[in-house]
């Protein structure tokens, strides 16, 4: 059961996300890197530019004048109504005479075409009808034109907002010509006694610069920032840079400058490029090739049950405790997947260097030297290496740091005597891969930038390993219920509580007992075995006596 948990927890941190990205922030690049398939990624300068444009672009709304038509039409219809009460020039309004042009000469045929009943019946028809027609008459004033076109090519009209006229429609009340014909236009449908009265009306309306379409700053403003939220929401095609395959995305760290050459890492707009060409190189394989991404998953498992198996057949051949206390193989179980775990948050979660992962894999190693010994530990440090590998995707050069550093962890642990100790093992460990993080990155001509920052990060993450293990220790030693060197000299401490009392209450006994931790202590040595342990033992073997400490003749006196 706890294997095939594991099982399962492991493939889970091994296998999410189940391809990530081989490359981070800062990391030295050896060589060009080039698409594998064509994508396309949002530029963030296009979309900002389209954004801009829609300054300009956007169509601007322009009102319908509604007050000036109707009192064009109200005009017109009250025409009749003014003129049939009079019979001379000088009885109609001085204005009035002057917008319609009516004069002495033709009064009479005005006022008969619109007096008598039925002749007037096509002319209250024809201006019902010139209210439309002035509503499809796009004249606007000089200004507007100026400060509302820019570069649209269209214009809304309110109401209705479905009418969406070319700019080349548009006429200003400067184009006299225009203005004109458009008035010609519009009165043709009049008999000819009253056309030209009417078009007299209407030139001389317009000539007032009342436009039958005023512009509407506010809501072309309005329609301006919906179209730029609309670019930002959904960015259309012109916001988008394309990159065919093949194409080069990233140059290889070494660039030239004016003063030299200049080594950098890989940056920020490089690495979300290649995030982007990541993506759509997974999107581009599992559409065609979708059985690859299930064998990858099968191949994994594969690999994970051989590791998994090798292991099981070491514990249980050299450390069947484990197997037989279900509890022992539980923590074990539990260290190896904390470890690991902590490796996955740190170098792909946080995204920090891969040598960072020399923590985990040291606190682990270190805690099965203090729990088990040294081969064991040896063996699951090893085992530990291999996951980490494989869940960061790591290179040959990742593999030997991570074995070094189980290497030369292990056999320094042999007794923890002193607080110190950990802390001392974990800079030598730290040494140690300082001289073969440099030695590898020399072998294969990283330039002295990139090798110093892994070597900081590795030498980082092993002291941190060190000063965590030895804040654990005391936990360490309850779960897995030991007693270190360290312990067994608290132990030997004569102000223990019952060590005193054996010195006060059978100070015979407490003499002997020290004379005999030493002579088990040596022994003990002489034959490879825990010589502390022994003394420890032989201090408290006879604590018994302090019950009737006269009995024994090394407490008896004279």
């Amino acid at each position: 059961m706890l294997l095939a948990m594991g099982m399962l927890l492991v493939l889970i941190l091994l296998d999410l996300p189940p391809d990530p990205l081989p490359y981070q922030a800062g990391q030295y690049i050896p060589r060009d890197i080039y698409a594998r398939v064509s994508f396309r990624i949002l530029s963030p300068k296009l979309q900002t530019d389209l954004q801009l444009a829609k300054e300009t672009t956007t169509p601007p709304v322009f009102k319908r004048n509604d007050p000036l038509l109707e009192e064009i039409v109200a005009a017109l219809q009250n025409l009749p109504q003014q003129l049939e009460a009079t019979t001379q020039p000088a009885e109609i309004d001085t204005a009035l005479q002057d917008q319609f042009a009516i004069t002495t000469e033709n009064i009479q045929a005005v006022r008969s075409d619109l007096i008598d009943p039925v002749r007037r019946k096509p002319y209250d028809r024809h201006v019902e009808q010139l209210k439309s027609l002035l509503a499809g008459t796009y004249i606007i004033r000089s200004e507007d034109l100026r400060s509302g076109l820019r570069a649209a090519r269209e214009v809304v009209l309110v109401p209705p907002r479905d009418v969406r006229p070319s700019t080349s429609e548009l006429i200003s009340l400067t184009e006299d010509g225009k203005v004109a014909a458009k008035v010609e236009q519009l009165t043709k449908a009049f008999d000819a006694a009253t056309r030209p009265h009417v078009r007299s009306y209407l030139q001389k309306t317009f000539a007032k610069s009342r436009p039958v379409y005023l512009y509407d700053a506010v809501a072309t403003q309005q329609a301006i920032e919906r179209a730029k939220q609309a670019v930002e929401a959904s960015p259309p095609e012109e916001a988008y840079e394309p990159y065919p395959a093949g194409g080069l995305l990233v140059r290889a760290s070494r660039r030239p400058n004016p003063e030299g050459t200049q080594i950098e890492g890989l940056n920020e707009n490089e690495l979300d490029l290649l995030s982007q060409e990541h993506k759509a190189f997974l999107d581009a394989r599992k559409k065609a090739h979708p059985w690859q991404v299930w064998g990858k998953v099968v191949g994994r498992v594969v690999v994970l049950l051989l590791l998994v198996g090798l292991l099981c057949a070491y514990i249980s051949h050299y450390e069947p405790r484990i197997v037989k206390n279900s509890l022992r193989g539980l923590a074990v179980a539990v260290v190896m997947l904390l470890m690991l775990g902590a490796n996955k948050v740190v170098v792909i979660t946080l995204n920090c260097n891969p040598h960072a992962a020399l923590f985990g894999v040291l606190l682990g190693t270190i805690v099965f030297t203090i729990a088990y010994n040294r081969r064991f530990a040896l063996a699951m440090g090893a085992a530990l290496v291999a996951f980490s590998v494989l869940l960061l995707r790591g290179d040959f050069a990742l593999l030997v740091v991570l074995l070094s550093a189980v290497a030369t962890g292990v056999f320094p642990l042999h007794e923890i005597r002193s607080r110190t100790k950990l802390i001392e093992v974990s800079a030598f460990v730290a040494g140690i891969i300082l001289i073969v993080t440099c030695a590898w990155g020399l072998a294969t001509a990283v330039p002295w930038i990139f090798i110093l920052k892994n070597c900081a990060w590795a030498a980082a993450a092993t002291l941190l390993a060190g000063f965590v293990a030895q804040g654990l220790l005391p936990l360490i030693e309850r779960i897995f219920r030991i007693a270190t060197s360290m312990t067994l000299l608290e132990w030997c401490d004569a102000n223990k509580r019952l060590l005193k009392r054996l010195a006060i209450e059978a100070p015979g006994t407490y003499n002997h007992s020290l004379l005999l931790g030493t002579l088990c202590e040596t022994a003990a040595e002489a034959i490879g075995a825990r010589g502390l342990l022994a003394r420890v033992g032989a201090y408290y073997h006879d604590v018994g006596k302090i019950n009737k400490p006269e009995y024994f003749v090394e407490n008896q006196f004279g």
